[in-house]
């Protein structure tokens, strides 16, 4: 009988569960501390966000507190939060959120300020632009009135050239002209003293007969 008994009562400590809150435990350090109820559904986790302002800093608890296993927390259990040091962290946060939001300001300010610059430089480029583009069309002006000159230019020279080369024909005439006179001029020469000649050789036949006959007399 006694046998049996044993048999149902080891059987009945394996089978019936054993009372969670007596596998995990938590024990508060500081009994000065900041403290809480665990309320159901409560996770280390999830009470690191609300008091810590992040979830990851649920190790700071161990602070605290002694855990037999932190993922393992029962409703009705003391939690000690250091609640001091979760102001200290919350006044951190949010300086650091302060200066975040500051930094992104200032930030924001540099951008305005740098599109207003930009925009300033697209300006200059826009005039510059047309500066530039108002002098190129007075070059191409200039370059057309050069153009125009040139071509005016090289219609002078082959008028000059025409007129030059007619000139050089009518030369070439004028020379062939003066040529022809000074042949007629020497041949008129020849001729006047062919002349000279007989009228002297005449007018000496005629005085000789005019003396001979005078002293035939």
């Amino acid at each position: 009988m006694r046998k049996w008994f044993w048999l149902v009562l080891f059987v009945a400590a394996i089978i019936i569960p054993r009372p969670a809150n007596l596998e995990a435990k938590i024990r508060v350090k500081d009994k000065n501390a900041e403290t809480i109820i665990i309320k159901k559904g409560d996770t280390l986790w999830d009470l690191s966000g609300k008091y810590y302002r992040s979830p990851a800093l649920w190790p700071d608890f161990k602070k605290y507190n002694v855990f037999t296993n932190p993922d393992l927390i029962y409703p009705k259990e003391k939690l000690a939060i250091g609640y001091r040091d979760a102001k200290k962290l919350d006044n951190a946060l949010q300086t650091r959120l302060n200066d975040m939001v500051s930094e992104k300001k200032d930030k924001i300010k540099k951008i305005i300020n740098l599109k207003e610059e930009m925009m300033k430089l697209q300006e200059k480029s826009a005039i510059r632009e047309k500066d530039v583009a108002a002098l190129i069309a007075q070059k191409e002006e200039e370059l057309y009135r050069l153009q125009t000159e040139l071509g005016e230019r090289e219609e002078e020279c082959k008028m000059l050239v025409s007129a030059i080369q007619e000139l050089h024909i009518k030369l070439a005439e004028l020379e062939a002209t003066v040529d022809a006179q000074k042949q007629e001029i020497a041949q008129l020469q020849k001729q006047n003293n062919l002349a000279k000649g007989v009228s002297f050789f005449i007018g000496f036949a005629v005085v000789s007969g005019v003396i001979a006959s005078e002293i035939v007399k």
